[in-house]
Order: C-alpha cells, then structure tokens, then sequence
C-alpha cells in the first residue's frame, strides 16, 4: 500500500507491481473435471473442487440440452475446453486479473474467448470475481 497525505487526510492507495506476478504462479493449482471443464486456481479445498466441477458439469449439460448440441461445440467454436480461472477471493481478483487477462476489475467476472471463428487455438477461459461455488446456474 502507498499512503500520500492529500489536503487534511491521510490517503491509502493500492500499489501496482511495476512486474506483475505471472498467472502461473497465483493460480498454481490445475484440476481437470473432465476433458472440456478445466479449474486452475489460487486455492481450492478438496470438497470445494469437487463441487465445483460438479456444478460446471451440470452447467455444460444444461447448455448442450438448451442448445441441442448433442455435446458438441457449437458452429465455428474451436474451443476444446473450458477453464475456470479461480482466486482466492474477490480481493486476490482485484489484485491479479487486470494485469493476467487485460479486463477491468470492477465486475463479477470476466468470460473470454477472444475471436473464436479465426484462431482456433484460443481457450475459453472464465474468471469469476467471486468463489465460483457461490455462483448461481442458468
């Protein structure tokens, strides 16, 4: 934290790294739910892993019967996997998830694809700015 004295007060501000922590290193953690939900996150319990990819699980089927994909990826969507970019909690997203994935941190998460229809390697990442177990299905 930076403190400047402005005016009368006393005034804390965050302070960037001038080097950014790599997105490697915060979210060391890889867990596979199946070959297309993929987890990588700060810190997971093992209950909070498995509910978790219970939950993504659930939400792949509900969105494979709503679009009659048959489990398939929709036309022109080269994704082969969906990952779960998961932190800590909402301050560690505030911290990291504008320097990882150039978004702003003022939300409650961040769905990113890129463009999908012209590079084929790009990864479908989600980043929930809040523990993704808390978040509410379709």
């Amino acid at each position: 934290m930076l403190s400047l004295v402005a005016g009368s007060g006393l005034m804390t501000l965050p302070l960037q790294a001038s080097t950014p922590i790599p997105v490697d290193v915060v979210l060391k953690y890889r867990f596979a739910c199946s070959d297309t939900l993929l987890i990588r996150a700060q810190a997971l319990s093992e209950p909070q892993i498995l509910q978790t990819c219970s939950m993504l699980k659930e939400q792949e089927s509900r969105f494979h019967a709503l679009f009659g994909t048959l489990g398939k990826p929709v036309a022109d969507d080269y994704n082969q996997a969906m990952r779960a970019n998961v932190y800590a909690d909402a301050e560690a997203y505030r911290t990291y998830v504008t320097a990882h994935f150039d978004v702003p941190s003022d939300n409650g998460g961040m769905y990113l694809e890129g463009h999908i229809w012209t590079l084929p390697q790009m990864q479908a990442v989600f980043s929930p700015r809040i523990a993704i177990r808390r978040m509410p299905c379709l």
